[in-house]
């Protein structure tokens, strides 16, 4: 027994000078080196017995690696023996303070060989560990980062995160942080369920707030190196901040519906984003083509419409905005439907307006030349709306008072024809009573 111990305590010791030494550095350099397939600085660790102290990690990924680069600080472990028969390293726990990942930039060109430094003679016998096995893995803020362009860019930040290994990848769980990206307002993280397995994440479940209300329900698949493909339910997200200029102030309302992210990775512009959306407590104000209308109706109610119904398809991607199936509606009031695109800062719908006959009283020749389609309670019209997007121009307004000039113009030149006529009828009633007298 005393013989045992005695070998006990000096195996360990020995292990304790291996583990403290160089070699075991560079054996955990290498290993990560390979794992990441990145080139990977790792400050010196520091050993309590077997608890180990790291300041930092440093990966930058080489050609084909799925990210650019790699930021790991103030990192603890505990290291464990009791997979060191069946050839491993086992760290029970690891802990960082916080991780910073850049996905996209510039990668590394790959090297012709990565292979381990060498070992001594002791580690060739084959009864050193020659690999590391991870328990669980908490991260306190977790940072990634995409996009090398202000229009593509993004980030996930300040989630806390925690991984355990599961066939061969991870089982990641987060909570806490932000989700940000260009032009877009920040959504809060509520909840991250996540798988990886070599360089496919798949988003099982992941949960946002909103800082205004509402909230977003995401899942999809992210194959870094590849492509990106999400989908997000929303709902109550305020429309507001996905608007530009002056919309913000016309266009009120809280969005519903389905959406889908896609995008190549690495990305090289914003992603592509279409969907189905509805909004709700949705308001319409300020709009000339609204204001022409209140004035040619008599009616004021049309300078600021609660609209009870909206809902849409559309696409957006690096360069246009597409929008179809519009259907908005202020029952009993108006209803438009049509669509239009948004590309170079200029906007080209075409669109059916509708109206209830009975406010077209007030304008003469307007269900007559204009308003002449009847149907779903209302009277309609075409209306083309373009130019600017922040102050676009519509052509419904122009027809409408030209339909009422040629109305007016209409009517007084029956209004002669008619007097000129019965004063024909009145001369020759005259006449007809006075030749008589002469005969």
């Amino acid at each position: 027994m005393v013989v045992l111990l005695a070998a006990w305590f000096g195996v360990k010791a020995w292990l304790l000078a291996y583990l403290h030494g160089p070699e075991f550095q560079r054996f955990v350099d290498a290993r990560l080196s390979e794992t990441l397939s990145a080139e990977v600085e790792c400050a010196p660790l520091r050993f309590d017995g077997f608890d180990v102290f790291c300041d930092g990690v440093r990966a930058r990924g080489y050609e084909g690696s799925p990210f650019a680069e790699v930021r790991v600080e103030q990192v603890r472990a505990r290291l464990s023996l009791r997979k060191f028969f069946a050839g491993a390293w086992e760290i029970e726990h690891i802990d960082a303070e916080r991780l910073a990942v850049k996905l996209d930039g510039t990668r590394l060109a790959s090297p012709l060989t990565r292979k381990l430094e060498p070992r001594s003679s002791k580690s060739e016998t084959g009864w050193l560990p020659n690999r590391l096995e991870v328990g669980v893995a908490k991260v306190r803020e977790l940072e990634i980062a995409w996009g090398d362009l202000p229009s593509s860019a993004g980030a996930l930040r300040r989630v806390a995160l925690q991984a355990t290994p599961a066939d061969g990848g991870w089982n990641i769980d987060g909570q806490g942080g932000e989700l940000v990206a260009a032009g877009l307002p920040p959504l809060d993280v509520a909840m991250l369920r996540l798988r990886q397995r070599g360089t496919m994440l798949l988003v099982n479940e992941a949960k946002f707030s909103g800082r205004t209300g509402g909230a977003a329900v995401a899942s999809g698949e992210v194959d870094f190196g590849k492509s990106l493909d999400l989908q997000a339910q929303l709902d109550g997200i305020d429309l507001a901040p996905f608007l530009d200029g002056d919309w913000r102030a016309r266009l009120h309302g809280r969005m519903a519906g389905l959406v889908r992210v896609q995008s190549p990775l690495p990305s090289a512009g914003p992603p592509t984003v279409s969907g189905s959306l509805h909004l709700t407590d949705a308001r319409i104000e300020a709009l000339p083509v609204l204001d022409q209308i209140a004035v040619f109706t008599r009616t004021q109610q049309f300078r600021q419409l609660t609209l009870t119904r909206v809902t849409g398809d559309f696409r957006r991607d690096s360069t246009r905005l597409d929008v179809t199936k519009l259907v908005a509606e202020s029952e009993g009031r108006l209803r438009v439907e049509g669509g239009f695109a948004i590309a170079q800062g200029q906007i080209d719908g075409a669109f059916q307006v509708g109206v209830p006959p009975a406010l077209l009283q007030w304008l003469p020749g307007a269900q007559e030349r204009v308003f002449t389609n009847a149907r779903d309670g209302y009277v309609w019209a075409p209306m083309g709306l373009t130019g600017p997007v922040e102050a676009p121009s519509e052509d419904l307004s122009a027809r409408l008072a030209a339909a009422a000039g040629e109305a007016v113009l209409e009517k007084v030149e029956g209004a002669t024809r008619d007097a000129i006529q019965t004063g024909k009828d009145a001369a020759k009633s005259a006449l007809d009573l006075l030749i008589p007298l002469f005969k």
